[in-house]
């Protein structure tokens, strides 16, 4: 334990508590009854971090200002036993673990002194295969991930770990099947008449046969044939001549044709025997640029949807999700900009309302991916695209998507390199396999200062700073140097196209100071280890949006969230522009929530930055007068 942060911790609180007792009188509000799975947690947390007590606060109106001393972050959790009976079950003898030939190469995905740990009530899956994996996939399995990527069967695994299997073309080809079985391709209307049953069954005997302890993602990224309502009209098979309800129930019936392509592959799966299978990506959900089309139309809007109003998962994409075991949405992050957390938030929220839509029963479990690199905007090479994120970032991304009321997530990659040894900027880098020199984006892992090409004053390089090369030159002696340039930042992300000095900088060096695509791994584990501390809270309790997510990532907020069990508040922050630009961000910023949980007057300060901050609030009725 943090010395330093217990003294802290324990004047902070004592300062709160002056602040929230009113001059006079009792609180005519009651306290939410006690729930003992928050009690149980709050004892544990207690217990794990003794200098750390719940806040405790009243509803009369006040303002109550927490500062980072009533907090704790992933720092106290370095070197902490957060998991005793899962490290005492994974104890091994040392010649029973394989060693990979990177064995000499610094795992930078490694977390710093996080202690090895389960989550028991949500589920963390590892899918990153390729080349020089298992070692770091063993870690995962150790570190928060209860299921991996098909690991090597000569590495071990703790008790309880479940393997994934995915295949990046599921069956079957439905153009040849639609053909063999006489089926224009594209009528969707006339393959729902096939039946889904039969079509089940034509597929049963090409389905993958299922592996004990394994999970089946199917991977379904293919072109389709489907028609809008308006060009489905414009067909010379649409029924024009016909009455409306033969006009909708043909439409009906073309969309639920087009479901069955997936349905059937799902139930083919399963009829063979295997015990889960969950899409990627799924049909229905939202987008970047659908949400930020929506605030932009409407700034008072909560980003979540209008009930009738979401076309695909009302037509087809929720009877698709009623058949799948576990939910596989894409949660990728495409552009430089330090809004990727409030975002992915926001999709959350959208999704799983969608979801809340359904009765119980038909509801599935909410995994979405992601992926630990900058994506890009669409499929044209970006000088910043598969940028590692920063391990701060990716941290705060996994924490809030279990704040938002996920049931899990996938950490997703495929590399045909090593991952951790810095890409050669002259050669292939990554899934683009771009080629050349000019235009491509490092991004620097330390701390520098370096001078100009032409000048003399040093300048300042930063952690996480991207920068555009321009070439590399040969000198006599043979030296090979890197020209660069610093990117203009535009207040949303960086421009291509920098105006400023070029740098020089020896091309050994300069790779040397680049980032590894696996560093995010570790504010990944970093991030699950955080929940693993609060994780019956972040089970049971009720998702609370005081701001919505969308105009934290629309305004560039703060990100702020909540979850409320019994007469406990589990609050979390975080300011992605601390990480991203500290020139806008500085250290960090405020987050203000008036009346607090529905109770008029009652304010709640709380600071935000870098870290994700976590606060535990208990409600009370006791206050004494000053």
């Amino acid at each position: 334990m943090n010395m330093d942060f217990a003294g802290k911790l324990q004047v902070g609180i004592l300062i709160l508590a002056a602040i929230a007792v009113p001059v006079f009188g009792q609180t005519t509000d009651t306290a939410a009854p006690p729930d003992s799975r928050a009690d149980a947690a709050v004892g544990a947390l207690v217990k794990l971090l003794p200098a750390f007590s719940p806040v405790g606060f009243s509803f009369e109106p006040k303002e109550i200002k927490l500062t980072a001393d009533h907090s704790f972050t992933i720092e106290h959790l370095r070197g902490v036993e957060i998991d005793p009976t899962f490290a005492k079950a994974v104890q091994l003898p040392d010649d029973k673990t394989k060693a990979e030939d990177t064995q000499a190469v610094p795992k930078r995905y490694v977390a710093q002194d996080i202690r090895p740990f389960r989550l028991d009530l949500f589920t963390s899956e590892f899918n990153w295969s390729g080349n020089h994996v298992q070692e770091m996939n063993n870690y995962a399995a150790l570190h928060g991930f209860g299921v991996v990527v098909s690991p090597d069967p000569e590495f071990n695994l703790p008790p309880g770990t479940q393997k994934l299997q995915w295949h990046p073309q599921p069956f079957p080809d439905w153009p040849s099947y639609f053909e063999v079985n006489g089926i224009p391709w594209g009528r969707y209307d006339r393959f729902a008449e096939r039946g889904l049953d039969t079509v089940i069954k034509d597929l049963i005997p090409y389905a993958p046969d299922p592996i004990p302890n394994t999970i089946r993602m199917l991977d379904i990224e293919e072109q389709t044939a489907l028609l809008t309502p308006d060009k489905l009209r414009e067909q010379e098979w649409y029924p024009s001549n016909g009455s409306e309800i033969e006009k909708q129930a043909f439409e009906k019936k073309y969309y639920q044709g087009y479901a069955m392509t997936y349905i059937a592959r799902v139930k083919a799966m399963q009829r063979h025997g295997w015990d889960s299978v969950g899409i990627y990506p799924q049909l229905w959900g939202t987008g970047y640029w659908a949400l930020n089309n929506w605030y932009r139309k409407d700034r008072t809007t909560d980003g979540l949807p209008v009930p009738g109003q979401d076309w695909t998962w009302d037509t087809f994409a929720k009877d698709i999700v009623k058949t799948q075991d576990v939910l596989y949405p894409d949660h990728y992050v495409y552009y430089a900009t330090p809004t990727q957390v409030p975002y992915n938030v926001a999709r959350n929220d959208y999704e799983l309302a969608l979801l809340k839509t359904l009765p119980p029963e038909d509801r599935r479990p909410f995994r979405p991916y992601f992926w630990p690199l900058l994506h890009g905007g669409d499929h044209t090479y970006y000088w910043w695209t598969e940028f590692p994120l920063p391990n701060e970032e990716f941290r705060a991304m996994f924490f809030f998507n279990f704040m938002s009321g996920a049931d899990g997530l996938v950490l997703w990659n495929w590399v045909g390199f090593n991952p951790h040894l810095p890409r050669d900027i002259a050669g292939p880098i990554g899934m683009t396999g771009v080629t050349g020199v000019e235009g491509r984006g490092v991004q620097f892992g330390e701390d520098f200062e370096l001078p100009p090409k032409d000048g003399i004053e040093a300048t300042r390089f930063s952690r996480y700073d991207g920068v555009i090369v321009k070439a590399i030159e040969e000198e006599a002696d043979g030296t090979k140097m890197v020209l660069f340039q610093r990117p203009e930042w535009a207040g949303a992300f960086y421009k291509k196209t920098p105006a400023g000095p070029v740098y020089k900088m020896e091309k050994d060096s300069f790779m040397s100071r680049s980032r590894i695509i696996t560093e995010p791994v570790a504010g990944a584990v970093e991030g699950l280890a955080l929940v693993k501390v609060v994780e019956p809270i972040l089970r049971h309790g009720e998702v609370m949006i005081d701001i919505p997510a969308i105009r934290q990532f629309m305004e560039k907020e703060p990100l702020v969230r909540r979850v409320k069990l019994g007469d406990i508040h589990l609050i979390a922050t975080y300011d992605p522009f601390s990480v991203w630009c500290k020139e806008y961000g500085g250290g960090g910023r405020e987050i203000v929530l008036n009346d607090f949980d529905g109770h008029q007057g009652l304010t709640m300060r709380l600071p935000a930055d870098e870290q994700v901050r976590i606060f535990v609030l208990r409600e009370t009725t006791k206050t004494n007068e000053k």
